[in-house]
């Protein structure tokens, strides 16, 4: 995000910069369409990102969150052509415009926004503008324009590595309420260079629990109902994690009912995911085989697939109706549901990161001895089966031990190793 009119889009929002979109009347909190500090993302008015925002800087505190986020530091209705803004702010509006005319792309929000604005709709009516602080460059931008030599690479990132994990920990770890953020892409994770840091740069697909707030809705439907039912990302998608991949895979391909080695040997032999594997570094798909051949010996394993597939059966007789979702559910399940959604927290976004590092210096994710060929790739392997590894323990112990646990302690015995 280093600078431009139209910056970036996503499918949710479209991101114009130097100068911003202004807004249709002056509004307090806003910073100036000339400020260079911040972005404006322009949202449907249904949008939740702003929401999540909020929450995820309660979480983490002012200290944090200005240096681990993007922040949120205002909201406003966008000025138009029919709802002209401030005189001092004319022209960004008109440059504003013409920069989204000029935009290539017409299938996701800019080229949505654009096919609004050249038709005169009057975008206020179901838009917002969300103002947020600029950082440096996405992962993914700056492992593209970085000269670092592989090894400096790696160093580089790995000294991130414990201060971004004790965010991820502390935003789904918290008392009182939880957020995950399902989508941690390599570009939507940001780095600043002095010193080098590792943060979060969208919200746009997260889902909360907080006292007093109906989970069935914010927590569990939003991903079954929201995600889990409507999309198929069983195959690829490195910020999706391992057994949320097996949910989704279960679900669509209707396998509540065969026996757990029998669906995992079915996502592991499926023709996309073969496919998809083929040069991946995306570890989940890369080192599936492996995983699965040690899973599959390992009781607490077999038990989370059945629980997995109980959670699909159910999902089918109630896609829609997050609440009934919600009831069905016994209490194994729901600490099923929050295990999965604790790995987008933490192992996704780490697998993110590699797999843009490791595809861009053209490096295999796993040695000639079966071990990750990083010290992140070895983390990655080594905890995604550790909650499996523990002798004589429930279900539900070992993964709620593992929910509650410093992965940091991990990261560092990891490091004793290499």
């Amino acid at each position: 995000m280093l600078g431009g009119r139209v910056v970036g889009e996503g499918e949710d929002g479209c991101i114009l910069s130097n100068p911003m979109w202004p807004c249709k009347v002056p509004t307090r909190g806003v910073p100036e369409s000339s400020n260079s500090r911040f972005v404006s993302k322009l949202v449907s008015k249904s949008d939740k990102e702003s929401d999540a925002l909020k929450v995820a800087s309660r979480i983490l505190g002012p200290e944090l969150s200005n240096k681990y986020i993007a922040g949120l530091r205002g909201e406003c209705e966008p000025a138009t052509s029919l709802h002209q803004p401030a005189v001092k702010n004319i022209k960004s509006l008109e440059t504003s415009t013409t920069a989204l005319s000029k935009w290539p792309t017409t299938n996701k929000a800019c080229g949505r926004l654009k096919d609004k604005v050249a038709k005169g709709l009057n975008i206020s009516k179901d838009s917002k503008i969300m103002f947020i602080s600029k950082y440096e460059a996405s992962v993914d931008d700056w492992l593209r324009s970085s000269t670092m030599s592989y090894s400096d690479t790696i160093r580089t990132i790995e000294k991130a590595v414990p201060h971004f994990m004790y965010v991820l920990q502390k935003l789904f770890q918290s008392q009182g309420e939880q957020l995950v953020n399902i989508d941690l892409h390599a570009g939507n994770i940001f780095i600043r260079s002095s010193p080098f840091e590792l943060g979060i740069s969208d919200f746009g697909h997260c889902v909360f629990r907080r006292q007093g707030v109906d989970p069935s809705k914010t927590f569990y439907g939003e991903f079954l109902v929201g995600y889990v039912v409507r999309y198929e990302f069983w195959s690829k998608y490195s910020q999706v994690p391992f057994e949320s991949r097996l949910l989704n895979f279960c679900y669509k391909k209707n396998l509540d009912n065969v026996s757990p080695l029998a669906m995992v040997k079915a996502w592991e032999s499926d023709d996309d995911v073969r496919q998809s594997s083929a040069g991946s570094t995306d570890i989940v798909v890369a080192n599936r085989s492996n995983a699965i051949q040690y899973l599959s010996k390992r009781i607490l394993f077999i038990a989370m697939v059945e629980c997995i597939q109980s959670i699909s059966k159910k999902l089918r007789i109630n896609p829609t109706d997050p609440e009934k979702i919600y009831r069905s559910f016994n209490n194994t399940e729901k600490t099923v549901i929050e295990f999965i959604l604790t790995r987008y927290g933490i192992l996704s976004p780490l697998n993110a990161i590699t797999e843009s590092l490791m595809y861009g210096f053209t490096k295999p994710v796993i040695n000639h001895q079966g071990k990750g060929s990083n010290r992140i790739v070895e983390f990655l392997m080594v905890a995604s089966i550790a909650p499996y590894d523990q002798e004589g323990s429930s279900l539900v112990t070992a993964l709620s031990s593992v929910q509650g646990a410093d992965l940091r302690i991990l990261w560092e015995d990891v490091g004793k190793l290499m």
